[in-house]
């Protein structure tokens, strides 16, 4: 392994481990010693990734929120028509499903109780202010399980 790929796998394994943590005790109360006794590094080692649990947090979940607006972006680029938010919808729920423990861990009641706002006020550009509108294009999908799989 390169230097490149060991500094990235010990990233992910950081945040995997904080996660992981997160699941059974409120996530802003993990301490880097206990992270790192978790995974196996030492502190230097954390150092190194964050300053801080919080830039660790804000990672985690910056890297979630850039992962559903790609979604978004590209949905919204490679469909038209009455596909368009179908398959939209297919997305989100796809990379929320490949994220899940995540998800659940940070919107759950261990989780970063802010996360959920922010991850809304980056939708809005994408589904209103306002919420999904019933139009032509989504008629034969129900407007609450739609805004329900979306913000919830």
């Amino acid at each position: 392994m390169n230097n490149k790929s060991d500094f990235n796998t010990t990233h992910e394994k950081i945040l995997s481990g904080l996660i992981v943590i997160a699941q059974n005790k409120p996530i802003y109360q993990v301490s880097v010693a206990e992270l790192t006794r978790q995974i196996n590094i030492n502190r230097g080692t954390f150092y190194l990734h964050f300053t801080d649990i919080s830039e660790a947090i804000l990672r985690i979940e910056n890297d979630l929120i850039e992962k559903i607006l790609i979604v978004l972006k590209t949905t919204r680029l490679l469909h038209t028509g009455n596909s368009f938010e179908l398959n939209m919808y297919i997305a989100i729920t796809d990379s929320i499903q490949e994220n899940w423990n995540k998800y659940v861990t940070l919107l759950g009641i261990n989780g970063d109780f802010q996360f959920s706002n922010r991850l809304k006020s980056k939708l809005i550009p994408y589904i209103g202010i306002n919420g999904i509108k019933k139009t032509h294009k989504n008629k034969n999908i129900p407007i609450d399980m739609a805004e329900d799989i979306i913000m919830n």
